[in-house]
């Protein structure tokens, strides 16, 4: 059912009318917030050659403190943001009350991990598929343990230990499936029923090593 780990490539004029449908999956620690007003950064005026940047935290405080040159991130699930659209050019990034160098080029999606005990943000350059019957599942981990996710109660693999403070993505078919996010060999949180819908990216954030601190997100194209 699900390929092996590969690189995503993206339809730009898809991508830049998707519109934010993020789940309401958090625990009271972390709570989601409504998309809202980000989804006009998707609308299709944005020009092609812009890029997406998008920030996950640790600790929520991060994010909402984050800024791109002098823009701020807008919180839209607990440490996670929603997407900002920039143009290309040389940024400063300023996370936790840190600043470092971001260079953006063209068409580009980007996700930042500030992670618990890293000095530095750790940029993730995301790919998505272009092809409108699959649909496009990344992993992303900012613990200090392998991440992986399986499927199913028989623990099928689909993306296999994803190294600390780094992402993974790949191209599946559309299916509404039970998820396991897995930390070192165990199962430290099931999605169940899972849909993925086609022309959509799904995201799994693993923040922490507890069930609330894993966050799923998922970015549909408008029909």
């Amino acid at each position: 059912m699900f390929s092996d780990e590969i690189a995503f490539k993206i339809d730009r004029r898809r991508f830049v009318r998707l519109v934010t449908a993020f789940a309401g999956l958090l625990a009271a620690n972390r709570s989601v917030l409504a998309a809202g007003d980000d989804a006009g950064i998707y609308d299709a005026d944005v020009p092609k050659d812009w890029s997406f940047i998008r920030i996950a935290a640790t600790d929520p405080s991060a994010v909402a403190t984050a800024t791109i040159g002098e823009t701020p991130f807008k919180v839209s699930a607990g440490g996670i943001s929603d997407y900002v659209a920039r143009a290309p050019g040389d940024y400063t990034l300023l996370v936790k009350g840190q600043s470092s160098p971001l260079s953006v080029g063209q068409g580009q999606y980007l996700t930042v991990l500030a992670g618990a005990n890293t000095k530095e943000p750790v940029v993730v350059a995301d790919v998505f598929t272009s092809d409108p019957a699959k649909c496009a599942l990344a992993l992303y981990n900012l613990t200090t343990s392998p991440v992986s996710l399986t499927a199913l109660a028989k623990r099928s693999p689909v993306i296999k230990a994803v190294a600390p403070m780094s992402g993974v993505s790949i191209e599946v078919n559309a299916v509404a499936i039970d998820l396991n996010v897995e930390i070192s060999g165990a199962i430290a949180r099931t999605f169940e029923k899972t849909t993925l819908k086609r022309r959509s990216v799904t995201s799994i954030f693993v923040l922490g090593s507890g069930p609330n601190d894993i966050v799923l997100t998922s970015v549909s194209a408008k029909a």
